[in-house]
């Protein structure tokens, strides 16, 4: 059996079950016209289209899916299209249920997935907290970032960076535990937080900055004259997405 899996937003994909070299979407010979309506619809969205309080997204997937309906019925029983759309948000797990259905066949399956918000928006809070080989810097989607977006000084990076690396000397991988002792003899957590203020001070309004504390379980939001002490499981995504509609 042939899939074609088409949902708002992303790339569609190609899964043939019987195995071997899968096939390209250029070689199923679909119908242009139609094609060419649903990829229009695919990405019109935008970066928009992955927050998960995107409004209108039912609607949306709804012109989709008549699009998607009409390819499959252009194409026969000679491959299955998987439509998949968004049901609904839970904000205190931060995933999104999913519904994938086969237009031929009329299978439906729900399946959840941990949501992401979009590039943009992933970078509107910046965490500071060291990781293996000189790792500091992550975005709200968990991602390693460098000094890119938001931009500061390359100097700063390299300092940071030596700065993690110190925290790397302190880890055992094996028994994945930190040597807490050295670090606070080496005030690791004051050199974070002057360098966190630095950091700061650098990007301004750009983003938010968030320190993750190595002795003790806090995270610190840094403000140009100060901090404010956060519980450190806050999930700073919806604080992005709430500042993305007071800012348009």
């Amino acid at each position: 059996m042939i899939q074609l899996n088409i949902s708002a937003g992303y790339a569609w994909t190609v899964w043939d079950d019987r195995g071997g070299l899968q096939p390209r979407i250029d070689s199923l010979n679909l119908p242009s016209e139609i094609c060419a309506q649903l990829k229009a619809w695919t990405f019109r969205g935008g970066s928009a289209i992955h927050s998960p309080t995107f409004t209108g997204r039912k609607e949306f997937d709804v012109e989709g899916r008549a699009t998607a309906a009409e390819l499959q019925r252009s194409v026969g029983d000679r491959l299955h299209v998987i439509f998949r759309c968004w049901v609904k948000f839970d904000p205190k797990r931060w995933q999104a249920l999913w519904r994938g259905e086969d237009l031929l066949s009329g299978e439906v399956k729900e399946f959840w997935l941990e949501e992401d918000l979009s590039d943009e928006l992933a970078v509107k809070v910046v965490r500071i907290f060291p990781d293996c080989g000189g790792a500091y810097l992550w975005d709200l989607n968990s991602g390693c970032i460098g000094n890119e977006d938001p931009v500061f000084p390359g100097e700063l990076d390299e300092r940071l960076t030596a700065w993690s690396e110190s925290w790397d000397a302190c880890f055992d991988p094996n028994t994945m535990k930190t040597d807490k002792a050295r670090l606070a003899k080496e005030g690791f957590d004051d050199r974070g937080l002057a360098l966190a203020a630095e950091l700061k001070h650098a990007i301004g309004e750009a983003a938010k900055v968030v320190y993750y504390c190595n002795l003790r379980e806090a995270a610190l939001e840094i403000l140009p004259n100060g901090t404010i002490e956060w519980p450190r499981d806050t999930d700073f995504r919806q604080w992005a997405l709430d500042h993305e509609k007071e800012n348009p």
